[in-house]
């Protein structure tokens, strides 16, 4: 079962609005791939999510289609749209340019502090995002946000495993008065480092939660 949209959504979508629908329709998919909630190697069949979202077939294949030029899902020639299986091959790229990212943020001096400073509970998240942003690439900030998306179930898994991890790493970083580029740079890349480490066992263990989830 795909769970349907909110009343709130419903609401902010004007009556007929494609784009609106197609935006909407992507957002959920993308927290959706986020979160694990699609079976790995699944087929994305517009028919099946146009009715439990509220839209017709094509604000989903729109949203589809910039799904897959992200390089979130994938498309196979007259078979359609699917999820992807989580590889830690492909990961742990990922994690090695972001990580080049935030290191030449934080040589160039870009103001990432200010940025992080201004959520409450600064995570990963927010420094690896405030760095792409920093640095004014457009390349960088789609890279820091396929990252963000593909890896944000295995790392919300690490985080579960190793709850006191983050929050305990990061904090000096988040400190206003201590923010330091050298400092932040080792603090970050510590902690890339180790979830790189583990990346074929929470790969292993995310794929698993994610078979068992009920969307599409």
């Amino acid at each position: 079962m795909v769970p349907s949209r909110s009343a709130a959504e419903t609401r902010s979508v004007p009556p007929g609005s494609t784009g609106a629908d197609a935006h909407l329709a992507y957002v959920f998919l993308r927290q959706a791939l986020m979160d694990g909630r699609v079976r790995p190697g699944a087929r994305l069949n517009p028919d099946l999510l146009a009715d439990p979202l509220r839209v017709s077939r094509t604000p989903i294949r729109e949203a589809l289609i910039r799904l897959e030029a992200e390089g979130l899902i994938s498309a196979r020639r007259y078979h359609g749209f699917f999820a992807k299986m989580l590889d830690a091959k492909e990961l742990d790229d990922l994690y090695d340019v972001v990580r080049v990212i935030f290191v030449q943020a934080l040589a160039g001096r870009s103001p990432i502090s200010r940025r992080v400073e201004d959520h409450d509970t600064p995570e990963v998240e927010h420094l690896i995002h405030a760095a792409s942003t920093a640095l004014g690439n457009a390349e960088a900030t789609v890279i820091a946000d396929r990252f963000l998306v593909r890896t944000h179930f295995v790392r919300s898994i690490h985080l579960e495993r190793r709850p006191r991890f983050i929050p305990h790493g990061l904090r000096p970083v988040a400190r206003g008065g201590e923010w330091a580029s050298e400092r932040a740079s080792r603090r970050l890349t510590r902690l890339l480092t180790v979830e790189r480490q583990r990346l074929p066992d929470l790969v292993r263990i995310a794929n698993a939660r994610a078979s068992a989830s009920e969307l599409p």
